[in-house]
């Protein structure tokens, strides 16, 4: 009996840490898909992956935003104001730095 007795030949059906699922996409989406994984050197599952992830975190965000909103009201479009000023603020300087 030997060591290899129990694995089966061929490709496995599951990977350790990975789900498998099914899904569908249109045509004009899977060429952008190709596209993506072409032009990234990664896999189609890969793109997904990170694609659903960049999606979580914006949603994280926005969700976020509409909670400082429901605390704060008109008060926190004038935080936001204030953030997106101090925000170009110091990308200038950071410009700044970069050049001298």
């Amino acid at each position: 009996m030997g060591r290899n007795e129990n694995r089966k030949a061929g490709r496995p059906i599951e990977k350790e840490n990975r789900v498998k699922v099914g899904l569908s996409i249109d045509g004009e989406t899977n060429d952008l898909l190709n596209e993506l994984a072409s032009n990234s050197g990664k896999t189609k599952s890969r793109v997904f992956e990170e694609a659903i992830k960049a999606l979580k975190k914006q949603e994280d965000i926005t969700k976020k935003r509409i909670e400082l909103f429901e605390e704060l009201g008109d008060d926190a479009l004038l935080n936001f104001e204030e953030l997106m000023k101090n925000r170009k603020a110091i990308q200038n300087e950071e410009e700044v730095k970069d050049v001298g």
